[in-house]
């Protein structure tokens, strides 16, 4: 399995993706009308994929200059060579963190938020 994030200037490669998450709202718009028992429905378009990465690093380093990269101002390109569904083009939204794994004390686990981008 390779997962690789890449930038204009940098290229990610964490040893997991631990956790995946996405939603997509929706964009449907319900108009009450007055003397009427049912709505009238605008259907839409779902907006694009939204929700939160956990990436493994092995490496204290890759973890750090994966860090420092992701928070620059850039578009990102995921791609998983075993999920090639969450494949996306994505920005960075919300906050980041990083810490230390708490069990093996030599690991390192990077979370955040993400909004694809087309």
């Amino acid at each position: 399995m390779t997962t690789t994030i890449l930038g204009a200037a940098a290229t990610i490669v964490p040893d997991l993706i631990l956790e995946y998450n996405t939603e997509r709202e929706s964009r449907n718009v319900l108009h009450n009308i007055i003397g009427k028992a049912e709505p009238d429905v605008s259907l839409e378009l779902d907006g694009l994929r939204f929700g939160t990465l956990h990436l493994f690093f092995e490496s204290k380093t890759d973890a750090w200059v994966a860090y420092d990269a992701l928070g620059t101002v850039e578009t990102w390109e995921l791609t998983d060579t075993d999920h090639p569904e969450i494949d996306m083009n994505f920005v960075r939204t919300a906050s980041m963190k990083m810490g230390l794994d708490p069990v093996s004390r030599k690991r390192w686990l990077i979370e955040m938020d993400y909004q694809e981008v087309i």
